[in-house]
């Protein structure tokens, strides 16, 4: 073996190491767990109104998986490969694809991490919130528990169902909602679900505290929301959504 083909043999080691490092520090980043969003969608319970059923996002990373394990594995049969008339040629195809592969799960920690701290996918499941947003809209959530009226949010239940609905009250409105089902905010008829709705209402009357918010879905006739559930807290927050990605008919910033 030649002394260039040698040296090859030591950066394509280099670049097993690399890569074997990046897989564990991906997988103890994954295994703990703190505050991804991402393991509430994925886990969350049937009936939920978000999900993480994107057939595109999975095929992709499927295929990016794949490549690094090829290219991982091809790498340690190159390095390990001495008698072999096509050893030259073998190893460097070896070596460029790993150089490329270790790309993959650095990229992907960074992504979760992403995921975790600042902004996530989901895709809406349900027609609760029509005509704003339709099953199957892609949408970016901003990961906070501080939000106003009028925003949409993401919130956790306590049986992990995920739900997304509108702010129509937030901490320091007074808020009143009767028998009857009419919903009074700062003392102004903001809805009457008496003519459409059946289900029991929670009664309020009272000021909401800091961190107390009251939700309804844009959809009333179907939306099981804050009339039924109660007054929701900044705990039961995921975040509030920021985008529609997809499709492109209703492509924007959610204001």
């Amino acid at each position: 073996m030649s002394k260039a083909d040698d040296k090859l043999r030591k950066k394509t080691m280099i670049q097993i190491l690399i890569g074997t490092i990046s897989v564990i520090l991906l997988i103890v980043f994954l295994s703990l767990d703190f505050y991804n969003p991402l393991s509430f969608l994925k886990s969350a319970s049937e009936g939920s109104e978000l999900s993480l059923s994107n057939p595109i996002g999975t095929i992709l990373g499927l295929i990016l998986a794949f490549f690094f394990l090829f290219s991982y594995i091809f790498a340690i049969i190159g390095y390990f490969q001495k008698r072999s008339l096509f050893e030259p040629k073998f190893l460097r195809f070896a070596y460029d694809s790993l150089d490329v592969a270790n790309i993959i799960p650095i990229f992907m920690m960074i992504f979760f991490m992403i995921d975790s701290l600042f902004f996530s996918f989901a895709v809406v499941s349900g027609e609760s919130m029509e005509t704003s947003f339709y099953n199957g809209d892609v949408i970016v959530t901003y990961h906070t528990s501080v939000v106003s009226d009028n925003n949409v949010v993401i919130i956790e239940l306590d049986d992990r169902t995920l739900i997304i609905k509108r702010v129509v009250a937030a901490g320091g409105d007074y808020l009143e909602v009767t028998e009857d089902g009419n919903i009074y905010v700062n003392n102004e008829l903001i809805e009457d679900s008496a003519n459409y709705f059946t289900a029991s209402f929670v009664v309020v009357n009272r000021y909401l505290e800091d961190g107390e918010y009251y939700v309804l879905g844009d959809n009333r006739d179907v939306s099981i929301d804050s009339r039924v559930r109660g007054v929701i807290t900044s705990n039961q927050i995921i975040g509030k959504v920021v985008y529609i990605i997809s499709p492109s008919s209703h492509f924007g910033r959610v204001s």
